[in-house]
């Protein structure tokens, strides 16, 4: 069953408004540039549409199902290594694998439809682990500082319950007396959204590093693999070659390699004088571009979002311009 078939019908479904061959190829395509680029930007309908799509078939790679995943992405041959690397990415990760992020609106002078980024959670440059280590200091600053102006804070002594007789630092808090009961409100609608915003950072820093270790381990796991069936290869065209005369050994070593390089193979067979044969690794660009496809092209930030913090890091990833606002938003209201 392909896996438009199985999403057919849903809520977030009913405003993909074309034909139903229409709509499926609009979504393999916008499927397609996210695996290749970790992020696009599209109209909000067809980027929860795209959401729901784009987590299937990651499941599916995770299910190392190669037939049915095939038959879900345009291009397999390109595609599908690229799903695998993502179903490795995210092997500790039942669901949730893609973010959607609001970001303003069409341009001035068309239907002002609105807009929204959706990229793949923990990719090389995602947006929120951008954020995070950018701003996760001064978000917990303005913690401490909101929670200065609720609490009094004291330091006393208490009794380790594990370890008896062995006196510990505790801290004790109480609300100060000259802060009314709507400050207080205030103050605990800005502490309580300052928290929230430290767990989401802290957790997106700590499962960023765990997905980079999953995709070495696959890209390890892979070139060993590449380099056991070369050897193998190796010995059954030594096999063949032994059984031949110089010139024929020559003229087969020549069409192999041709036949290789039409293929785009990595390896070029040569022999030596003696007549043995040995690969000459050229590159690895299937790595390169497995590696490649799954890094998102930096987005331009325009002149109203960007901030002077930014310049020193242009060379770096850009974060989606609606999660830069919503931070910048977050900040005024605490700071304010």
């Amino acid at each position: 069953m392909d896996v438009h078939k199985s999403t057919a019908g849903r809520i977030w479904e009913k405003k993909m408004t074309q034909s139903m061959a229409h709509n499926k190829a609009q979504l393999m395509n916008q499927a397609m540039d996210l695996i290749s680029h970790g992020r696009i930007t599209t109209t909000v309908p067809k980027a929860k549409v795209l959401k729901h799509y784009a987590d299937e078939i990651v499941n599916i790679a995770k299910q190392n199902n190669i037939a049915r995943l095939r038959k879900s992405v345009y291009e397999p041959n390109t595609t599908v290594p690229k799903l695998q690397l993502l179903a490795a990415r995210y092997k500790d990760r039942v669901g949730g694998y893609t973010r959607l992020t609001l970001n303003g609106y069409n341009r001035p002078g068309s239907d002002r439809a609105p807009l929204a980024t959706i990229e793949y959670v923990d990719n090389p440059k995602d947006s929120l682990h951008f954020l995070a280590s950018k701003y996760l200091p001064k978000v917990k600053e303005d913690l401490k500082e909101i929670q200065a102006r609720k609490y009094n804070t004291e330091e006393i002594s208490l009794e380790d319950p594990m370890n008896p007789g062995t006196l510990v630092t505790a801290y004790r808090r109480t609300l100060r007396s000259d802060v009314n009961s709507k400050q207080i409100k205030q103050l605990a609608v800005k502490e309580r959204y300052l928290q929230n915003m430290i767990n989401k950072f802290e957790r997106s820093l700590a499962s960023f590093e765990k997905s980079r270790l999953h995709e070495k381990e696959y890209l390890k796991q892979l070139e060993a693999g590449s380099e056991a069936q070369a050897i193998a290869r190796l010995e059954l065209l030594q096999r063949k070659v032994d059984s031949m005369d110089v010139k024929n050994r020559s003229r087969f070593v020549e069409k192999f390699n041709a036949q290789q390089a039409a293929k785009n193979s990595i390896r070029v067979l040569k022999m030596n004088a003696a007549g043995d044969l040995f690969w000459e690794v050229k590159s690895l660009p299937e790595f390169a571009e497995v590696k490649q496809a799954t890094t998102p092209e930096p987005i331009v930030i325009a002149k109203d979002t960007a901030k002077d913090e930014f310049k020193e890091d242009e060379k770096k990833s850009a974060p989606a311009k609606g999660s830069i606002k919503m931070v910048d938003r977050f900040m005024k209201l605490f700071r304010g």
